[in-house]
C-alpha cells in the first residue's frame, strides 16, 4: 500500500488580497499623467500639469510627503533628471 495516498491533504492557507500602494505603482494615479517636458516647452503645460496632479491628489486625500513621491513618479525623462538634480542641492527640508 502507498503510504502517501492514506494521509489527509494538507490544510488550505486562505489567500489574502494583498493592498498595492498606489504611490508604489508604475502607472497613472486616478487621472493623474506622467509629466515630460524640455527647457524649450511652455511654462503653461507645467502649469497645467500641476494644476490638474494637485486636484487628483487632493481627491486622494495625499499627505503632503506622499504627494511629493507621487509627483515624482510621474516625472519622466529631463524632467526627472532635473528633480534628481534638484535634490542633490537642496536641503530636504526645503523641498515642499
Amino acid at each position: 500500500m502507498n503510504p502517501t495516498a492514506l494521509q489527509p491533504p494538507p490544510p488550505q492557507v486562505p489567500v489574502v488580497p494583498q493592498v498595492v500602494d498606489p504611490i508604489r505603482l508604475n502607472k497613472p494615479l486616478h487621472g493623474a499623467e506622467e509629466f515630460r517636458a524640455t527647457a524649450d516647452d511652455d511654462a503653461k503645460q507645467a502649469e497645467f500639469w500641476i494644476e490638474n496632479t494637485i486636484r487628483v491628489f487632493d481627491e486622494m486625500s495625499l499627505t503632503p510627503d506622499e504627494c511629493i513621491k507621487c509627483a515624482v513618479s510621474l516625472l519622466r525623462d529631463t524632467t526627472y533628471n532635473w528633480w534628481k538634480t534638484l535634490i542633490s542641492v537642496v536641503p530636504r527640508e526645503r523641498i515642499t
